[in-house]
């Protein structure tokens, strides 16, 4: 997983962990413990994720360095 991806993303996107974390439905707590690789996030959270950030599951895992989702 590469957390710092998720940070980079969110951050282009000018959100906070604060209202990403709403828009998942999810503490702040949990959202920053799987952007700093401390808690695991499930495989339909990580969907999720990439759905509302508009990034492919390859991308935030590392397998590919496009964003874009095909």
């Amino acid at each position: 997983m590469m957390y710092s991806v998720m940070k980079q993303t969110r951050q282009n996107k000018e959100l906070t962990q604060q209202e990403l974390s709403k828009i998942l439905g999810i503490s702040r707590s949990t959202y920053a413990g799987w952007e700093n690789g401390i808690d695991t996030i499930s495989l339909l959270r990580l969907n999720d994720l990439c759905d509302y950030l508009d990034i492919s599951l390859d991308y935030i895992c590392g397998k590919k360095k496009d964003s874009t989702i095909m």
